[in-house]
C-alpha cells in the first residue's frame, strides 16, 4: 500500500482498502505491506483480520515497537539492513521476516542463512527454485 504522505489521507486509504478487502471474496486471504504507519493504522482499524506487514528501509530501535503496535504479522526490511540479531529479535516477537528487493543470489544465500521467511525480488529468473 503506497498512499500519499499526508497522514490523514494515508490513514483513509488504509481504511478504504480494509473495507474493500472485507467485502470481497478471498479479500481476507491477502497480506498488505506498507512503509506508511498511518495507512496500516487505518487498515488495522477497518479490518483487523487482514494480515499486515510494515516495511522499513533500515533497522532502528523503533522497528519492533512500531510493527507490533500496528498488529502486524510481518517485518519487511531492505535486504541490506538485515543482521542476524534483527532476524532473531523479529522471530522472538512472533513476526514473519521478509527482505526486499533481493536480486543477487549471494545476498539471498546470506539472508536464507539468517533464517528469513521470504525474499522479495524483481529477478526471479536469477534463482533456481530447486536449490
Amino acid at each position: 500500500l503506497k498512499p500519499p504522505e499526508d497522514p490523514p489521507t494515508a490513514r483513509q486509504w488504509g481504511v478504504e482498502l480494509g473495507l474493500w478487502l472485507s467485502q470481497h471474496p478471498h479479500g481476507l486471504d491477502h497480506w498488505v505491506t506498507s512503509f506508511s504507519t498511518d495507512a496500516l493504522a487505518g487498515l488495522q482499524a477497518a479490518a483487523p483480520q487482514v494480515r499486515r506487514g510494515r516495511l522499513f528501509e533500515a533497522w532502528s530501535d523503533q522497528v519492533l515497537p512500531t510493527t507490533q503496535s500496528l498488529g502486524c504479522v510481518a517485518l519487511v526490511l531492505d535486504h541490506t539492513a538485515w543482521e542476524t540479531e534483527h532476524a532473531q529479535a523479529a522471530r522472538e516477537a512472533g513476526l514473519w521476516t521478509l527482505a526486499y528487493t533481493v536480486n543477487d543470489p549471494a545476498h539471498a544465500n546470506r539472508l536464507w542463512a539468517m533464517g528469513l521467511d521470504a525474499l522479495i525480488t524483481d529477478r526471479v529468473d536469477l534463482f533456481n527454485p530447486k536449490s
